[in-house]
């Protein structure tokens, strides 16, 4: 007689599954929408930190668009972490102090790190010593380290704005205003920086726009085109394009506003010089046509009846 051997089944392993915010971030970083976003982004900045770069703030100006880009790539992933304010911003500070530091021992020479971080603590001693004591400083580093600290600042609220609040109105505030700064009060020539600041602003308006309303509709269940972010950065570009500064029927300095309507115009206007046709209504050729200088209606006469 056959023996049969009876085993307990194997229970299943529990599979190993990632962290949640881990998850939430790699999804992020895999979503082609939050790039769209970034480039953006760093188009605005770029425009910033590279008009002040060559600018003539200081001898030695420091590599400010470094800082700036590692600001708005952090604000990105901080506030797409899913972090509360209260824990996110003194994370931001923290990165920040971090990377100023490391373009602070950038900055001060060669050398070892102790070497380096000596040199900054004696140059430092020195310009507080003799702010404090009424003496004149030459030394530039404490001047650097500050632009270095307010631009990863106004870049970080910048970034948190457009991904966490989803306004970009508020993020470009300090990148104007610093723009408006160094035309007054240095007088430095920005007019491409100050052109390109307001069209990747104008861009990142519709975008903040559009991203809150797609969040509603995903909220709602509502359906919507896959490419719509690229349909409306098509739209606002040539939006923004026919109404920059231009000429218009011989008047130099006048916007380009024509230009905008007549790309708008009805195509139902004839390239003869007709008149368009009013809610699918034909011409009529009594009452639409055109009337003769110095001629009264009045004074035509009707055709004779015939009998």
């Amino acid at each position: 007689m056959a023996e049969f051997e009876w085993t307990r089944p194997a229970a299943p392993t529990a599979a190993r599954t990632a962290p949640l915010w881990l998850k939430r971030l790699a999804a992020r970083l895999t979503d082609w929408e939050d790039w769209l976003t970034l480039v953006l982004a760093l188009g605005a900045t770029m425009c910033v930190s590279l008009g002040l770069e060559q600018s003539g703030w200081s001898d030695d100006m420091p590599p400010i668009t470094v800082v700036a880009v590692l600001a708005i790539v952090a604000s990105l992933l901080i506030a797409r972490s899913g972090l509360s304010i209260f824990a996110a911003w003194p994370l931001a500070v923290l990165t920040g102090a971090l990377v100023v530091f490391w373009q602070t021992l950038e900055m001060v020479g060669p050398g070892d790190f102790q070497q380096r971080l000596d040199t900054i603590y004696l140059r430092f001693e020195t310009w507080f010593n003799l702010a404090f004591h009424g003496g004149v400083s030459n030394d530039s580093l404490p001047f650097n380290v500050l632009v270095l600290g307010l631009t990863w600042l106004g870049a970080f609220i910048f970034g948190w704005s457009v991904y966490r609040w989803q306004n970009a109105w508020i993020g470009l505030i300090p990148g104007g205003l610093t723009l408006f700064l160094d035309m007054a009060l240095v007088g430095d020539n920005l007019e491409g920086s100050v052109l390109l600041y307001m069209l990747f602003g104008f861009l990142l308006v519709m975008r903040t726009n559009l991203m809150t309303r797609m969040t509603i509709w995903r909220r709602e269940g509502t359906s919507y085109p896959s490419l719509i972010s690229l349909s409306f950065l098509n739209f606002t570009t040539w939006a923004v394009h026919h109404a920059g500064p231009g000429e218009c029927d011989g008047q130099p300095g006048r916007g380009d506003r024509c230009q905008l309507r007549a790309a708008l115009r009805p195509a139902s206007r004839k390239a003869g010089g007709s008149r368009p046709q009013l809610h699918g209504r034909p011409t009529l050729p009594g009452l639409d046509r055109p009337r003769q200088p110095g001629v009264d209606d009045r004074s035509r006469q009707r055709p004779g009846r015939i009998r």
